[in-house]
């Protein structure tokens, strides 16, 4: 799902996974500005063709309960136009799994 304009982020308690956030540059994306059109090298530099990032759950460390609630951790996940077109054909797990048959760990390669 991507995040429209004006939307509120997920709350306490609720889960970023499968959100998609875009940037423009010059700016880096952050997460209170993710409605920005695509366009820009998630760099902040070009060289690259990762305008947007991609949240998922982190498949290295589990979510774990604390005093104070449970954590989450959730990777981030950097993805091209292309693939942000898809997502909102398809859904951002589907992207995300066919990206892991490549490379399990998601990571994030401006070179790619």
């Amino acid at each position: 799902m991507t995040r429209e304009r004006g939307s509120r982020p997920p709350g306490p308690g609720t889960s970023w996974t499968g959100w998609v956030a875009t940037c423009s540059p010059p700016r880096p994306p952050s997460l209170p500005d993710t409605a920005s059109t695509p366009g820009g090298a998630i760099t902040g530099q070009g060289g690259t063709r990762l305008t947007a990032v991609a949240f998922t759950d982190d498949p290295d460390l589990p979510a774990v309960d604390t005093p104070n609630g449970r954590a989450s951790f959730l990777r981030v996940v950097g993805i091209t136009d292309a693939e942000l077109e898809e997502m909102k054909g398809t859904s951002t797990a589907q992207v995300l799994a066919r990206l892991a048959d490549h490379d399990p760990l998601l990571t994030t390669n401006p070179e790619r």
